[in-house]
């Protein structure tokens, strides 16, 4: 890894951390107890989502399930007709209020060996949304292993790339609403031989997701 993103991974969980404890402080102090249950469990999410169909459930570990202290939690692998394989993870919080809130891939994975390798933000387009949703692209490798993520954090309220971003909306929105539910939901497509494809495969993924999963999240 050089030392210029060896340098950004550092600041950045610098940052999160540094927010999180302002975040817990504020929405402590003046927001009411808060609990927003899911409207449906994450594992009825449907076995298939536009022409996506399950290949595989992965059970969270304790370990993690303990790291994360998220109410709910999906990990699961589905196949598209064409034979690609994309991961989608989702991790559900009732509320942020006792301090837990989603970890950011960009700490978690370098921190699971994975190497950052580029990164920046991506518009995708979702069917009945006016607008499209702005969300995170993130490339690792470990060994000859390449990963093309696609990340972002959902709220009743909108869909926030920015990891900053969405700590100051939690807090607004305590203020404001009461509330501080929020999921990261996570899309993982392996990088063959194009970068592009893996892209393509992955925002067609997500494209058929969105809506389906809205609909298990609070509104």
């Amino acid at each position: 890894m050089s030392p210029k993103l060896s340098f950004l991974r550092s600041r950045l969980s610098q940052s999160v951390t540094l927010v999180l404890v302002v975040q817990a402080c504020m929405v402590s102090i003046l927001a009411p107890a808060e609990k927003v249950p899911l409207t449906r469990p994450l594992t009825e999410i449907p076995r298939s989502l536009s022409g996506w169909t399950l290949h595989q459930e992965s059970a969270i570990d304790p370990e993690i399930q303990q790291l994360l202290k998220a109410d709910e939690t999906l990990s699961r692998t589905y196949t598209s007709p064409a034979g690609t394989y994309a991961n989608l993870f989702v991790a559900f919080f009732k509320s942020q209020r006792a301090g837990a809130a989603p970890h950011s891939p960009k700490v978690c994975l370098p921190g699971s060996g994975w190497v950052p390798t580029e990164s920046n933000a991506i518009d995708i387009p979702i069917d009945g949304r006016p607008d499209p949703i702005h969300v995170n692209r993130y490339i690792v490798s470990k060994g000859e292993d390449r990963d093309l993520i696609i990340y972002w954090y959902q709220t009743p309220y909108r869909v926030i790339a920015n990891e900053l971003t969405a700590k100051y909306y939690t807090i607004l929105d305590g203020l404001r609403y009461h509330r501080s539910d929020t999921a990261l939901v996570r899309v993982i497509v392996p990088i063959g031989k194009s970068e592009t494809e893996a892209e393509s495969q992955a925002v067609q993924f997500v494209q058929g997701a969105f809506n389906p999963l809205r609909e298990f999240l609070p509104l």
